[in-house]
This record gives C-alpha cells, structure tokens and sequence, in this order.
C-alpha cells in the first residue's frame, strides 16, 4: 500500500451526506438501484445509519458511476440545488448562525470530518480580496465534485449574506461542456472557462459581511456540541493517534498549531505534552511526519506546485521546504516529483 492509499484509506464521509446524495439524484432520475449495485453498496446495510461513515472510495465511486448513468455534465451544480443545510448535520446549522462568511469558513475547516474528508478549502487573501479553492492531496477531485463544492460554496455565502453572493469571479479549469449559459445561471457571476485553476474569487466585503441569521448563543451552543461530536470520533484512540488523526485531516487546509490541537482535545498544550511522552513521543514527531505524508501526497498528485505546497505546509521560505523535504526523504520535492512522473508514465506501458 503505497503512501496515498494508506491515507485515502483512513478518510471516509458520512452517511447522512452520502443519502442526501442519493435523495438529490433519485430527483434527477438516476437509478439508485442500479448505481448501488454497479459500486456494490447495499442501502438497508451500508447507508442504514445517518449516523455511520462511508469509506472516501466507495463515495467517489458513487459519484463517477452516477455522472455515467445521469450522462449530465451538470451533475454537481444539480446535486447542490437539491441539498439543504440539515443535510450537513451540524455543520449546517453553524453555518446558519455563524457570524459572517469567515467564521463559517472556520468553522467548515475545524468541523469537516464530521461531515467528510473528500476535499479540504483554502482561503488566501490576495490584495483586497480572497480566493478559495478545493483540492485533497490524497486524490484527484472530479469536474463534477468540483462544480458541487462551488455550488455548495456559493449557496452559503447567499446564506451568510443575506441572500446575496458578491463574487468577483468563477474560475473552472473545465470548457463548460457547451453548457455555458446554464453555468453562468446558476452562479450569476463573471465565469472564466478554461481557466489554470478551480478558483473563487470574493471581495473582502463579502467574506466579512455580517450574517443576519447571527445569534450568539446558538452559535455557541452549536459549536460546543460540534467539538463533543470530535472528540467522540477520537475516544478510543492514545494521545499520539487522537493527534495524528488530527493533523491528518487538518494539515490539508495549511499550518495548524498545537495550541488548535490541544484545544480541540480539550486540555492545555501542557497536558498533551505530558501524555504524547508518555506515550514516547512528542507533537514535534508527530507534526513532522503528518506534514511528511501530506508533501509526498501533494507531490505525487501533480496539481500543485512545489511553492505552493511549501507554503500550505507552513514553511515560509522554499528553501526551508526543500531542506526538510531532503531530511525525509533524501531526495529534493523536485527530484522526487520528476521520479514519481517516471513511475506513472512506465506503469502505463
């Protein structure tokens, strides 16, 4: 099992957003049926449980298969119409309450696994505005996933805005499949097909723009179970695994501190340290080998390139990426991108 498996393996989504997929399609007359027993999913066994997870491949396969049956290139954009905030459990009613469009960011960032782990978002300021874009550095992510996740996106940003959207413009790296006009329909922004890269650009405005569904103690009250539902997932786990499981599904989004850690374990940084040595290690191994596992993942997949990766991994200088990047794997990111380009070429033939 190579390095991408042995993580793909560990993320998964759950089943009440897996049946709200299924609910949205079976609207669109996809033959659930038939989709279930072409992946090989049984609904009364697998999906009997709102409350269950569902392993990250057999969700994507789910949506491969049904953009086939469908045969519809607008398959992600249709799905978000059809979803609802509680089909997010509680990470849709946080977004109904939270502050402004940037704490529902943070939120989605903190509370994403109890959701799914099948993209992680990132925001970065540019100027006066910010740009968002989805990625997983585990797998490729689908047009059709792509389109869902800005749908999804965009839907949001209505919700934290009082029904309004300010976006400055859709980038889609795709042609619009010859739907153009439906795309721009849908999103009613300036959309850019063709583009180097799945992006969303939003004026600073409209990320800081209060939510008029704000109510402090709701937002409060909702984010204090979120954090209960995180621990319960991490329970039955030592200290050093309830960390790399952690960091393992955080780390995608950029640099994260043990303070977040700690606080999302509910202890003092202190007290994490203390049991980590316990335990015979310390945060310091553990953050190193996550962010180890997360570079070669990005690199293997090509869509990023070296700088960026560096930079979502906390390094703020190249050369520092590159020294520890030699330091885990004797090779340079650009050496080990170029070898990993070499395998998949040759497993071709």
């Amino acid at each position: 099992m190579n390095k991408s498996e042995k993580n793909t393996a560990t993320l998964s989504e759950s089943e009440g957003i897996v049946n709200a997929y299924l609910r949205a399609w079976r609207q669109m007359g996809c033959p659930i049926d038939e989709l279930l027993q072409r992946v090989g999913v049984d609904d009364q066994g697998d999906l009997a449980n709102d409350a269950g997870r569902v392993p990250i491949s057999t969700v994507v396969a789910l949506f491969e298969t049904a953009c086939k049956l469908m045969q519809d290139p607008l398959l992600g954009l249709k799905t978000a119409q059809c979803m609802v905030p509680g089909d997010f459990g509680i990470l849709g009613k946080i977004y109904l309450h939270s502050p402004d469009g940037m704490s529902a960011f943070k939120a989605s960032q903190r509370y994403h696994s109890l959701v799914g782990d099948i993209a992680s978002a990132r925001l970065t300021r540019v100027g006066d505005n910010f740009c968002l874009a989805y990625s997983n550095p585990y797998f490729p992510i689908s047009t059709q996933q792509i389109d869902y996740f800005f749908a999804i996106t965009v839907q949001t940003m209505k919700m934290c805005g009082g029904g309004e959207a300010r976006i400055k413009k859709i980038k889609l790296t795709h042609d619009g499949f010859g739907r153009q006009k439906e795309y721009k329909a849908f999103f009613d922004a300036p959309l850019e097909f063709g583009a180097d890269e799945n992006t969303i650009i939003v004026p600073e405005s409209q990320v800081f723009a209060r939510n008029p569904g704000y109510d402090a103690a709701t937002y409060q009250q909702l984010t204090q179970i979120a954090d209960t539902y995180l621990l319960e997932e991490l329970d039955y786990f030592a200290a050093a695994e309830q960390v790399k499981r952690l960091l393992g599904k955080i780390l995608i989004y950029g640099e994260v501190s043990r303070e977040e850690i700690a606080g999302t374990l509910h202890c003092s940084v202190r007290t994490l340290q203390r049991r980590l040595k316990d335990e015979g290690t310390s945060y310091k191994e553990i953050y190193d080998e996550i962010r180890k596992d997360v570079a070669m993942c990005y690199i293997d997949n090509d869509d990023k390139s070296l700088y960026e990766i560096g930079l979502l991994l906390g390094f703020t200088e190249t050369s520092a990426f590159y020294k520890a990047f030699k330091r885990w794997t004797g090779l340079s990111p650009g050496e080990y991108r170029r070898g990993a380009l070499e395998n998949r070429a040759s497993s071709h033939y």
